[in-house]
């Protein structure tokens, strides 16, 4: 550093010193704030994983677009392409969105196609218990999931579906349920 640049720095009085950081932040915001990626951020919006990543200057992580976690302000924010753009410019992956990993949406697909194939292809009569614990969720969740994934029943659904509730009904007759009320406990698991 020169005599100058060190005089200078030393002859600054600190609220100006101050003044010109706050001022630069502002600028920082400004871009991000006016960048329409930043909108997808704050909306949280689904639509815009795969396409960027988002780090945080002050927490040091890098999330989806998508991610549940807290807002940061915008002059911390930087944008990045890839999970290795956001790593090697020193960041590492959020522990809540795990960016570096497959979304939620397509592991909950590929778990739900797997257990079709597994019913599709069993000679006998598979419980939803059964299935719920080779794709490591509870009961409830997977057949919450099924449904969501799948859609309402039709046709061809169902006769997958009715080999999984075949089961649960012989289970339920076993307990003296009636008809109607299996079906509704189907409906709630």
């Amino acid at each position: 550093m020169t005599d100058a640049n060190r005089l200078w720095r030393v002859s600054m009085p600190p609220f100006i010193t101050h003044h010109m950081n706050t001022l630069a932040k502002e600028a920082l915001g400004a871009a991000t704030t006016h960048d329409p990626r930043w909108a997808s951020v704050t909306a949280r919006d689904p639509s815009a994983d795969g396409t960027f990543l988002y780090s945080v200057r002050t927490t040091g992580v890098y999330c989806r677009p998508s991610c549940a976690a807290r807002l940061a302000r915008p002059e911390n924010v930087r944008f990045h392409t890839t999970c290795q753009d956001a790593a090697n410019a020193g960041f590492r992956p959020c522990k809540r969105c795990k960016p570096d990993r497959p979304s939620l949406a397509e592991e909950h697909a590929a778990t739900i196609t797997e257990s079709c194939r597994l019913i599709e292809g069993a000679s006998k009569t598979l419980s939803l218990e059964y299935l719920a614990r080779r794709a490591g969720l509870s009961t409830f969740h997977f057949h919450r999931v099924f449904q969501a994934m799948v859609g309402p029943m039709r046709r061809e659904t169902r006769t997958i579906w009715n080999k999984v509730t075949e089961e649960y009904g012989r289970r339920a007759a076993v307990r003296g349920l009636a008809a109607g009320e299996v079906v509704e406990e189907l409906q709630y698991l």
